[in-house]
């Protein structure tokens, strides 16, 4: 308790020039000042030593003060870990930076499309851990999944009330909140309608609400099939993946989303049709070098020293699509069944001893 008595002694400071420069004072007056004093710098005190021990919303728990270097932090966190996805790591780091350096009228919001394995999800943790120190662990970081909160569409009303109450408590805490949204599309539909009110346009506090800083991603497959024909068009017209940009799938993903019944969390909803969500991005196909990439990754991260046949048998076992003759393009799982595969193999693969810059600089990875 350290600095709970530098509080004290503060406290204390301040009584003794108080008694010595108010003694025209009557006695009550004196010791209400007194009391008043002493209350109010014990209280700073205390929350300081608080935030200093358990998570507050404040430093050094909130991280993202982007002047500060966290936008190319997270530039190349996305870079480094996330594979393929050119348009989401320029999307993401833009909007994100601009939302945390300035003082937003809106809360930011984010949709991400794309198939399985893509990485959505991975996005989303690496967003956290550079936004807050305790990453997804964070009070401040919410994931609600579709199946495990919305189980019956038949209680869609109950939920969208719920939902409503929920998000307004953890903004009244405290205004920088992640909310993630995943699997959009198994959402009953019309609870998503319950928080349009809080991704509005409004520039100021609302009944004691500060959404303004917050952060809304939503993950969903909805537009995925689109999103996938094009990229193989542009590989089939000899377009490099990575001349597609946004442009090529903004216009397509918001027509998808809205009027896709498959999309349910997000069919015919007010989020879409009142245009809350700030941009659509799309999350293309990975090909095989990108699961390749993949697979190093987890090697490195579970301390297995790098093995290229393993690499490669463990890419050549994932199913690829289209069909021949042009079959081996894009990975129909992406990179979500690499754990598993890799575990079939882990007979061969031997475990790093030595540290992991050592592991780094012997895998001979980036």
């Amino acid at each position: 308790m350290h600095f709970f008595n530098r509080g004290i002694i503060a406290a204390t400071t301040i009584v003794v020039f108080l008694i010595s420069t108010c003694l025209a004072l009557d006695p009550f007056t004196l010791t209400g000042i007194a009391v008043a004093g002493l209350s109010g710098t014990i209280f700073t005190a205390w929350q300081a030593t608080k935030c200093r021990l358990w998570e507050c919303c404040g430093e050094p728990w909130l991280l993202g003060s982007l002047d500060k270097g966290a936008g190319r932090a997270l530039r190349n966190a996305l870079e480094d870990r996330v594979y393929g996805q050119h348009i989401a790591i320029e999307l993401i780091t833009q909007n994100i930076r601009n939302h945390l350096a300035e003082r937003p009228s809106k809360p930011l919001v984010l949709s991400f499309h794309g198939g399985t394995g893509v990485g959505k999800n991975h996005v989303t943790r690496v967003l956290a851990e550079t936004m807050f120190r305790k990453g997804m662990t964070s009070k401040f970081v919410h994931l609600i999944i579709a199946t495990r909160h919305f189980p019956y569409a038949s209680l869609a009303a109950d939920y969208r009330v719920m939902l409503q109450g929920w998000i307004r408590g953890n903004l009244t805490k405290c205004s920088r909140n992640l909310f993630i949204f995943d699997e959009v599309d198994k959402i009953p539909a019309g609870v998503l309608d319950g928080i349009s009110s809080f991704l509005e346009y409004y520039g100021t506090e609302v009944d004691g609400v500060d959404q303004r800083a917050a952060i809304f991603i939503f993950l969903s497959n909805a537009g995925c099939k689109k999103i996938d024909e094009i990229a193989y068009e542009a590989w089939e017209s000899g377009k490099t993946r990575e001349s597609l940009t946004i442009f090529d799938f903004q216009r397509e993903l918001m027509r998808h989303a809205f009027n896709e019944e498959t999309s349910t969390g997000f069919f015919r909803s007010d989020v879409i049709s009142r245009e809350l969500i700030d941009i659509y991005v799309p999350f293309l196909p990975l090909e095989r070098r990108h699961v390749e990439g993949c697979v190093r990754d987890y090697l490195r991260e579970h301390n297995y020293t790098l093995a290229e046949d393993v690499v490669s048998k463990v890419a050549d076992e994932l199913d690829y699509w289209p069909p021949p003759p042009d079959a081996g393009l894009f990975s129909t799982t992406g990179c979500k069944r690499i754990r598993e595969r890799v575990v079939g193999h882990s007979a061969s693969l031997k475990k790093w001893t030595g540290s992991q810059t050592e592991l780094e600089d012997h895998s001979g990875l980036p």
